[in-house]
């Protein structure tokens, strides 16, 4: 009988000490709440820069640690000065949001990173709606290598709020185009372009941006695409469950975009993982039989590459890339 007292004793010990526990871990809990987690700036113009701050308060009746915020391209969030809140108390997210230089609508997010075990990833949204009082056309140019002045025509900028604007610069990473415009103000500008087709074969798509002194909008831009001389299909071959040694064999078919003929030169491979030889010729086609010898592991590396560089008709050169995975 005193046996049994003792262990009920015991049991009842036990219950009525980690009850109270487990019940003042839950009332412990942090808990945060953003007073308005999504900011609608509605029309905006391009590059148009906001400074705001997000208000959230601890909810909950634990303490709540704030370990980082997350921001998104186009957001900028300081370092936080104080990362940890009483429950009841408050704070605030200062946030430098940058809109978009295209034309549109857009939806950024952040996230705060919290102990909030309910909502540990607490989203936060920015929205704006870019409008632009420059209208640029076309909105993408198409070029070809092969015509005169690489089918370059023209680039129109007019004002669609019927002020007149200077352009004043513009801007473009390939050095192929050379741009004619006026420097004098008006609602409407042409933009002409000597172009080097020599040195846009090497760099065939890309944006061009054109500044302004319009006060609601200082950049416009437009994007240029060129057809490429040849293309492989594929271009690059995948290689999986390779081993050292092992001989993958793979058809490449390389086509002339232009309707010329394809005549393979030269093949030079990187690595030295790859060959190749003509197997039939159609057209503005040639099909190529392309042969890939796995190397021998290094490092415990799982992963080898390699690039097939063939010289085509005498003068232009064209890349197969190859990827492999080592079998484990």
């Amino acid at each position: 009988m005193i046996t049994n007292l003792r262990v009920f004793a015991l049991i009842s010990a036990f219950v009525f000490t980690a009850y109270p526990a487990a019940n003042s871990a839950v009332a412990g809990d942090a808990k945060i709440k953003v007073e308005n987690p999504v900011k609608d700036f509605g029309k905006v113009s391009p590059h148009e820069v906001f400074n705001f701050s997000y208000k959230f308060k601890n909810t909950g009746s634990g303490k709540l640690k704030i370990n980082r915020v997350q921001s998104t391209c186009g957001c900028t969030v300081p370092e936080l000065n104080k990362k940890e809140y009483a429950p009841g108390e408050e704070g605030e997210i200062k946030v430098r949001y940058t809109s978009s230089q295209r034309e549109g609508a857009v939806t950024k997010h952040l996230y705060i990173h919290s102990n909030d075990e309910s909502n540990p990833r607490y989203q936060l949204k920015i929205k704006s709606n870019t409008v632009l009082k420059i209208s640029v056309n076309p909105k993408r140019l198409e070029l070809s290598l092969v015509e005169d002045n690489a089918g370059f025509d023209f680039i129109k900028v007019h004002s669609k709020d019927d002020k007149a604007f200077k352009i004043t610069g513009i801007k473009c990473r390939n050095s192929a185009f050379k741009f004619n415009y006026s420097k004098d103000a008006a609602k409407k500008h042409m933009i002409t372009a000597d172009v080097d087709s020599k040195v846009l074969e090497d760099s065939l798509n890309g944006l061009i941006s054109i500044q302004t002194d319009h006060p609601e909008c200082g950049v416009v831009s437009t994007t240029f695409q060129t057809l490429p001389l040849y293309s492989a299909s594929p271009a690059r071959i995948i290689v999986q469950d390779a081993t050292p040694g092992q001989v993958t064999n793979r058809e490449v078919w390389i086509k002339s975009n232009y309707g010329n003929s394809v005549e393979i030169a030269e093949a030079d491979s990187k690595n030295g993982y790859m060959s190749c030889e003509k197997k039939q010729a159609r057209d503005s086609m040639t099909k190529l039989m392309v042969k890939i010898e796995a190397p021998e592991e290094k490092g415990g590396s799982r992963y080898f590459t390699d690039e097939l560089k063939l010289k085509i008709n005498g003068e232009h050169t064209l890349d197969v890339k190859c990827s492999g995975w080592f079998r484990r």
